[in-house]
């Protein structure tokens, strides 16, 4: 059995180096025993540990995903998304404890969050569209904990209503829809347990917005990354433009792929792109998304103003208002992709599934290749950038999650065990990852020493 010990992770006991025990190892390991059992009881509360949907979700309507996309649910759907698929609708009595749990948490969130204005919502008048508007322009729009608790518990009461109402999901201005959460306080908060409330709360309004039984509709006016992905990705409508840049970077600062990556990014019709999205970090622009499924329309991004306010005047009759304005083929759509035909069989020769078996593989693969392909040579540069225990744990989720097709909730919730491991238990990867990235400005390389062969014990 895997065990990890002092963040490295080994395939069994015996591998573990022995230690000389001091005075204080007693009292050390009832802490550190004390978090993990904080850690899974908090997961529990907010109801994700569950494989698949929760068990207080159950069958009882259908709705459908217009335009496809390059994923599928847990709830049916063919291989790639397309289709209908069943969705549940939460019964009050089974979601009462949830709601209690995230109405408290909400209370204090609702007066930062907006009475400060970084977070707005308003309703049209038959209340059937409301807008989630995110207003933290100066921050790339990035994700608070006050904001993400005052959403998570939005959703849930309206998850509770007969006539669930269609979102609309807006970021201010043209630089970013969202750029992610607040890894800088993540990072100085440390051991608080300040991050475990984040992914937790994060993670089951991820879960919630998958399972939302209306029109979930997200703008992507501009960068869309980490947390930002999760606040959109799993509802039934991405609108993607020319200026749309998506990228999940968590390995540059010494994190993982969260909020769910593992599940949607081993879905993709090619699972060897969404291993090495999660690795290097790679970026997409609008017509890469919608070409890989994770867009549903492209449209200018000078239009999405006006389909704003459509969108709040089509009393629910989403697909009409889009049809319209936007485009769902990739004829109608003038943009180059970032990621070449050339490109992405690159990708599949190095990162597809049928070619290797570890980590390592690769490493040597590209090794071998690097004098004579710059794909090879330019990719070893990017990894080399990044901190090697993080491609080793995003190699293993991403894997373990391809091989066993998990749910959402599996995959959330083997995230938030090791996003919490690596912010919470031992965080000297994470913390230098934020400095060099956020504050450095990459002034100093990363100073993680962990070896990649750590990818091979995490097979396990």
């Amino acid at each position: 059995m895997a065990v990890i010990v002092d963040g490295i992770l080994y395939s069994d006991e015996s591998q573990v180096p022995h230690k000389k025990l001091s005075l204080w190892w007693p009292l050390q390991a009832v802490i550190d025993l004390f978090w993990k059992i904080f850690g899974v009881v908090m997961l529990f509360l907010q109801g994700i540990f569950a494989p698949g949907s929760s068990s207080a979700y159950r069958p009882s309507s259908n709705r459908s995903r217009k335009g496809g996309g390059g994923w599928g649910g847990d709830n049916g759907g063919g291989p790639n998304g397309r289709g209908p698929r069943s969705v549940g609708r939460p019964q009050r009595g089974d979601m009462k404890g949830l709601e209690g749990i995230a109405k408290m948490r909400a209370m204090g969130a609702t007066a930062s969050a907006i009475h400060t204005g970084e977070l707005k919502l308003s309703a049209s008048e038959s209340r059937k569209v409301v807008n989630i508007h995110l207003n933290r322009p100066s921050k790339l729009n990035a994700l608070t904990l006050d904001q993400v608790s005052c959403i998570n518990s939005w959703v849930g009461e309206w998850m509770l209503s007969d006539s669930p109402p269609t979102v609309v999901v807006t970021g201010e201005g043209q630089r970013a829809f969202c750029a992610g959460g607040d890894v800088a306080r993540m990072a100085d908060e440390g051991n608080s347990g300040w991050n475990l409330r984040w992914f937790a709360t994060e993670f089951q309004m991820n879960h919630r917005i998958h399972t939302y039984p209306s029109n979930w509709v997200s703008l992507w006016n501009g960068i869309v990354m980490g947390g930002g992905v999760g606040l959109s990705l799993y509802g039934t409508h991405r609108i993607a433009a020319e200026n749309t840049i998506f990228s999940m970077p968590e390995t540059g600062i010494g994190f993982v792929p969260d909020i769910g990556a593992s599940y949607f990014l081993s879905r993709l019709k090619s699972p060897g792109l969404g291993l090495y999205l999660g690795l290097t970090g790679a970026r997409l622009n609008g017509v890469d998304l919608l070409k890989h499924g994770l867009a549903t329309h492209y449209m200018d991004s000078y239009k999405m103003d006006q389909l704003r306010s459509d969108l709040m005047a089509c009393e629910g009759e989403v697909d009409k208002v889009l049809d319209a304005a936007c485009s769902v083929g990739l004829e109608d759509v003038h943009q180059e992709p970032l990621l070449s035909a050339d490109t992405l069989q690159q990708i599949e020769r190095f990162f597809g599934p049928d070619h290797h078996s570890s980590l390592m593989d690769i490493i040597a693969a590209l090794e071998a290749q690097k004098d004579t392909n710059p794909f090879a040579e330019k990719c070893l540069n990017t990894l080399s950038r990044k901190c090697p225990t993080s491609c080793a744990v995003w190699y293993a989720l991403h894997d373990k999650a391809l091989r066993e097709q998990s749910s959402l909730g599996d995959c959330l919730a083997r995230e938030y065990l090791m996003g919490a491991s690596i912010t919470h238990v031992d965080n000297h990867n994470f913390k230098e990852g934020v400095r060099f990235t956020l504050f450095d400005k990459g002034k100093v390389g990363h100073s993680s020493t962990q070896s990649l062969s750590l990818a091979e014990p995490m097979r396990t």
